[in-house]
């Protein structure tokens, strides 16, 4: 075989898995940041949501004075508020517990002396 048909063979073949990596799973991570905003820098802070467990990771990246907050809807359900007060360079993580293949809504904003600052606020999906 030519380099070429070698080349799309293992390209079709790696399409392949992908399609059916991605196709046996219900989960979804997420991960997303805080936007530039009311005085606070891009990436002040930002969350991780690892779907198998149900784990989420508030990080709080700038020494700025303020502590991240993440707020989790599910589709149907009540919104509920997790905070990161412990600083720069820390994480803080949440067991968290939501029915199978539930749809999440992850809104991620920095948190001033415990006032949310909406210009920071980013909203991501997830599904647990």
């Amino acid at each position: 075989m030519t380099k070429r048909v070698l080349m799309a063979a293992g390209s079709v073949a790696a399409a392949m898995a992908l399609a059916l990596g991605t196709a046996t799973s219900a989960h979804a991570n997420a991960w997303g940041h805080t936007k530039v905003g009311g005085g606070f820098v891009y990436r002040a802070g930002s969350f991780e949501f690892v779907s198998h467990g149900e784990i989420l990771r508030i990080y709080d990246h700038k020494a700025d004075g303020a502590g991240i907050v993440a707020m989790i809807e599910p589709d149907g359900g009540s919104a509920r508020y997790y905070r990161n007060s412990q600083g720069a360079g820390t994480y803080k993580d949440f067991n968290l517990s939501y029915a199978e293949d539930t749809h999440l809504w992850i809104t991620v904003c920095v948190s001033d002396n415990g006032k949310t600052i909406a210009s920071t606020c980013d909203i991501y999906g997830a599904v647990a």
